[in-house]
């Protein structure tokens, strides 16, 4: 009878009948397995997401790998707590003592409460798991860890600037979020108001929705910051958040959707009391998709004739601007640099061999890609959102993309040499060397550095510079015939206005 109650409690409980059998030792080791167990798996997994790096961006413990872990253990303690039952005989265990009673109740309500936690996560896991499809329904999309940064920005913010508590009123102010066009519920968020204000924490309602009282009249929408969404999918890498506000694409191939007008004040917004949920409209968008370069750690070498960017189309998009970044790849972090916009129309695919490339006489030169998205009638539509640590390529044979700048330089590009554009190169470095030691004070050094400028360098470029000393010396004469050189031959060089005011 007793190993039938043993058993019974130790499935019930985890570790109840290991105290019937009065296996201390045992009660305590398998209790801190069922703890330890989980919390190793936990920090593998974050481990992981550290430093093999989970491919959203956020960590999410796996619910499937700590229940088999917790059953794992439930079994041994069954099949033990049986065992024990089985060799010890009833006459031979040692009368209770209080203490030692009311620890092994303590113990035995832990392990009840460990299996109950157990039972909730595998019943919430399967609940999820059965509900996901692969079509794109809100209500079906399996919910993760509910990190949801987005920085909305309207412009007219002063970032120095310390908020005041936003003021109360008879007038609504209300936004909605949706994504995929139905409600996104449970977003937190606070918004800058007037440059002046910041709301407090709202959160979004079963429609989408979030409002907040103000007082009536003209009111500048800055800043929307969110910081969580309780219904966010899990099997979408990253989000894009779109407005309606943002640049549309104009002549020329580049592109920021954060080149927002700085001198505007905002969004504005005029409140009154009543209630307008269309003014302010924020869509939430699964990222454009970058199909290559792979979304990894390591870095692609790809050669420049077989070597093509691809992704996925974008939902009513015509025409890409492919942004290319030169990243570098540092102890502390990466840093970026964009090089070079092409403009795609009609297609989700640009082949590396349509950049002008030549030998590099530095180290390999590291890329990474951006994508934008566009409609037929120039609106922004959606982008991609990989950190430029990830996805990135380099080309083999020391090979390097000439950057937008080098490509529109020079009218008659084609007619140059590699070696050519490597001299003209140098020679900018140089250009700009002398400009700052001019701008420095560091006039015989300038003028030293200028008799290192040889062989081919763009044009108007080195004519300025020589204008610039000419003019820091008071040798006004020589200064205007440089600078007028400098504006006739070169189309890219200017003359700083202080140069220009210090020989009239």
């Amino acid at each position: 009878m007793k190993t039938f109650i043993a058993t019974v409690v130790s499935m019930l409980t985890g570790i109840g009948g290991h105290f019937i059998n009065k296996r201390f030792d045992r009660a305590l080791f398998f209790l801190l397995a069922f703890i330890l167990c989980p919390v190793a798996i936990i920090v593998y997994q974050l481990w992981q997401s550290i430093y093999l790096s989970n491919p959203s961006g956020i960590w999410q413990p796996e619910a499937t790998s700590i229940l088999i872990a917790i059953a794992t253990v439930w079994l041994l303690s069954v099949v033990v707590t049986l065992f024990d039952a089985l060799r010890v005989c009833a006459d031979k265990l040692t009368p209770w003592s209080i203490t030692g009673g009311v620890g092994a109740t303590i113990s035995t309500l832990l392990g009840v409460l460990i299996l109950i936690y157990s039972v909730w996560l595998g019943y919430f896991e399967f609940s999820n798991s059965s509900s996901n499809s692969n079509e794109y329904s809100y209500s079906s999309r399996k919910f993760s860890d509910p990190f949801f940064y987005e920085y909305i920005n309207f412009g007219g913010a002063d970032y120095d600037k310390a908020m005041i508590e936003l003021p109360e009123g008879d007038g609504i102010l209300a936004g909605r979020f949706t994504y995929y066009d139905q409600p996104a519920e449970g977003v937190k968020l606070t918004l800058t108001l007037n440059n002046t204000y910041e709301s407090k924490q709202l959160v979004t309602d079963e429609n989408g929705m979030f409002k907040l009282n103000l007082p009536e009249g003209e009111w500048y929408v800055n800043i929307i910051k969110t910081e969580s969404w309780r219904e966010k999918p899990s099997n979408v890498d990253d989000f894009v958040v779109v407005t309606g506000e943002e640049p549309a694409l104009i002549e020329g191939n580049s592109y920021s959707s954060y080149s927002f007008n700085r001198s505007q004040k905002g969004k504005l917004i005029l409140v009154t009391d009543q209630l307008k949920s269309n003014e302010l409209v924020m869509t939430i968008k699964d990222e454009l998709k970058i199909m290559w370069p792979l979304n990894k750690d390591s870095t692609d070498v790809v050669d420049i004739d077989n070597g093509v960017i691809d992704w996925e189309s974008a939902k009513g998009a015509t025409q890409y601007i492919v942004q290319l970044s030169e990243v570098e790849l540092r102890a502390s972090g990466s840093t970026s640099r964009p090089v070079s916009y092409r403009h795609v129309v009609g297609k989700t695919s640009l082949a590396l061999n349509e950049y002008r490339t030549i030998q590099s006489s530095d180290e390999a030169k590291t890329y990474s890609v951006s994508i934008y998205a566009f409609d037929g009638e120039n609106r922004y539509l959606n982008q991609s959102k990989r950190f430029h640590s990830q996805g990135l390529f380099e080309l083999d044979n020391h090979l390097m993309i000439l950057n937008d700048y080098q490509n529109s330089s020079f009218s008659n590009m084609q007619e140059y040499s590699d070696n050519d554009i490597e001299q003209v190169m140098d020679n900018t470095k140089r250009i700009k060397a002398i400009d700052v030691l001019i701008e420095e004070g560091l006039l015989n050094e300038a003028e030293a550095l200028i008799t290192k400028v040889n062989g081919k360098y763009e044009e108007g470029k080195l004519e300025a510079v020589k204008g610039y000393l000419a003019a820091e010396r008071g040798d006004c004469v020589s200064a205007n015939k440089l600078f007028n050189l400098a504006l006739k031959v070169g189309d890219n060089s200017c003359v700083p206005k202080r140069y220009r005011e210090s020989c009239n």
